[in-house]
């Protein structure tokens, strides 16, 4: 896992594309063998597939700080993130999977409601991810506590796919660098 965080962001853009690749391929295996009507659930497979890979390249860069402060005696709630970002895969998943399969189905109050829950929690674990992220990234580079902006800069990286979590990794491959020096 460690070699990841090493390697040249291409390269895990490339591993990314060929999770989107299986995931395809499986959404054309999925389509010969299912009848038409079934067709909701091959697509649920790609939505997850592609997730588990931005969450995954998420969480490399995470893995980076958490390896950078251990080495500084600095704890930065790692644990709590990887429960952050688990919880936040899984709301997706279930989220775009509900879309999926509700969309020719009409809408109950209940499922409105829940559908407001599950979207408070996912701002709630987006906003963990990107301001432990931003805080990490301002103490490594800079050393000092980031600005309202650096927050913005993180959030829109993250949501830039894949550029953004390339730039970010890059990044976070020179501050590494830095620190063994």
């Amino acid at each position: 896992m460690k070699r990841l965080i090493y390697t040249n962001p291409f390269i895990i853009l490339l591993l990314e594309i060929g999770v989107i690749a299986v995931s395809l391929i499986l959404f054309y295996g999925c389509k010969l063998v299912l009848p038409i009507e079934n067709i909701k659930y091959c697509l649920i497979i790609v939505i997850a597939l592609f997730l588990a890979g931005y969450f995954f390249w998420i969480y490399l860069i995470a893995l980076g700080f958490h390896i950078l402060s251990a080495k500084n005696d600095k704890d930065y709630r790692f644990k709590n993130f990887i429960i952050v970002l688990i919880i936040l895969y899984i709301i997706a998943i279930l989220s775009y999977s509900s879309s999926i399969y509700f969309i020719s189905k009409s809408m109950d109050q209940i499922l409105g409601l829940i559908s407001i829950l599950t979207g408070l929690i996912s701002f709630f674990c987006l906003m963990y991810i990107i301001v432990y992220l931003t805080n990490n990234f301002k103490f490594f580079d800079k050393k000092n506590e980031p600005r309202f902006w650096d927050y913005f800069i993180s959030m829109f990286l993250i949501s830039f796919f894949p550029f953004g979590l390339m730039i970010m990794h890059d990044h976070l491959r020179l501050i590494m660098k830095e620190n063994l020096k």
